[in-house]
């Protein structure tokens, strides 16, 4: 497992980051723009983080020797529970009944977003300065890829630039490819969340990650929705036995682990972390027959399930094909409202639909050492709420 964790974080050395550089004057035409300094260079995003369940350092002390994390994050105290929200779409009253259920304790807890966490919604800057606030870890979706190629143009800034974490590697910008998207975005709406965004929702906005790696994730979820309120631990920090089995499931071995990874829309499963477009892990709902190699981004094309499959489908036979399961990872999602909650062996869709009135869903992966088996034991649970 120490080997395999060692290649996976090495490989996260060059996984898809993201900045944006800023041109040297400010166009004086434009009104409303914010007071920015005349040269503005946003760092590279956190390609990856590494959360220690066990409470015995921070969550970013394991990066604390990078020059570009030591200015951006303060330290903080140990983590005990990573909560996975999908996508809030503005929906900050939402947002705050589910943390609120979930027991959040920004103390303790470090909160992920899974991207698309503005846009659509009417709380879109109540949302964005929460997650601020509370320093949560956050992946991009499509509308803040889309919000920020707008507040580029609409201030004659650069557009964003995508780059690998390897020093070496030369940023590209994504016009080559474009981004895909069949949703068509208000444009309207987006460019004016784009107008009102102030310097430090542009820092955050643009230090969040395309993909993040979130860690030891324990290897399988309960069918059933548990009552957050229920300790998870006696005592000695082992798990309740009333947790151990869920309603019509097997028992899960919680000492058993398994790399988790979070990103907005997915993930193809023949490439390399270093090699999936971001194109890609904002945009994709499907991969195409008879191969599953074809990306597919058109949500209509995507149900047709004669000419394509849902990628985590695809993506969760591969994993089982691994001769070793410790060697599968775990992927949690959003991006799909249409499929709703969709919890497979090795990934997990939290977009439910929230802003469309149906839930909000976040998976909350707690750990804790036990003094019993002399290690840190992890469970994962689902908690949502109606939006």
């Amino acid at each position: 497992m120490g080997n395999s964790r060692g290649v996976i974080y090495s490989s996260f050395l060059v996984v898809t980051c993201i900045f944006i550089a800023f041109s040297f004057v400010l166009i004086s035409s434009v009104s409303g723009a914010p007071d920015l300094p005349p040269i503005i260079k946003f760092g590279e995003l956190k390609s990856y983080i590494e959360p220690n369940l066990a409470v015995v350092e921070s969550f970013y002390e394991s990066e604390s020797n990078s020059p570009q994390m030591k200015s951006k994050h303060k330290k903080k105290k140990p983590v005990s529970r990573i909560i996975i929200v999908g996508d809030i779409h503005g929906c900050y009253d939402a947002l705050k009944s589910l943390l609120k259920k979930a027991n959040y304790d920004r103390k303790y807890d470090q909160l992920v977003s899974l991207g698309d966490f503005i846009s659509k919604g009417k709380q879109n800057f109540e949302v964005l300065d929460f997650l601020i606030e509370n320093d949560a870890a956050c992946v991009l979706g499509n509308h803040e890829v889309n919000i920020l190629e707008k507040y580029a143009s609409y201030y004659s800034y650069s557009s964003p630039k995508y780059c690998n974490s390897s020093e070496n590697d030369t940023c590209v910008s994504e016009e080559n490819s474009k981004m895909v998207t069949t949703e068509k975005p208000k444009f309207d709406s987006e460019l004016s969340i784009a107008k009102r965004l102030k310097p430090n929702h542009i820092d955050y906005l643009t230090n969040c990650s395309i993909l993040l790696d979130l860690g030891p994730i324990a290897h399988g979820f309960q069918k059933t929705h548990a009552d957050v309120s229920q300790p998870l631990f006696d005592s000695n920090g082992d798990t309740q036995e009333s947790m151990k089995v869920s309603e019509g499931s097997a028992s899960i071995n919680y000492s058993k682990t398994i790399e988790g990874l979070a990103v907005h829309a997915g993930l193809q499963w023949h490439l390399d972390y270093i090699d999936q477009s971001v194109n890609t892990m904002v945009n994709l709902r499907a991969l195409f027959k008879p191969n599953y190699t074809e990306p597919c981004f058109d949500s209509k094309r995507n149900i047709d399930e004669t000419i394509t499959k849902p990628w985590s489908e695809i993506w969760n036979i591969k994993q089982q094909e691994k001769s070793n399961w410790s060697e599968g990872r775990m992927v949690f999602y959003g991006h799909e409202a249409s499929r709703g909650l969709v919890e497979r062996e090795y990934s997990t869709g939290l977009d439910t639909g929230c802003v469309a009135g149906k839930k909000l869903t976040a998976a909350v992966v707690t750990g804790k050492f036990s003094k019993k088996h002399k290690k840190t034991i992890y469970n994962s649970k689902i908690v949502q709420v109606s939006c």
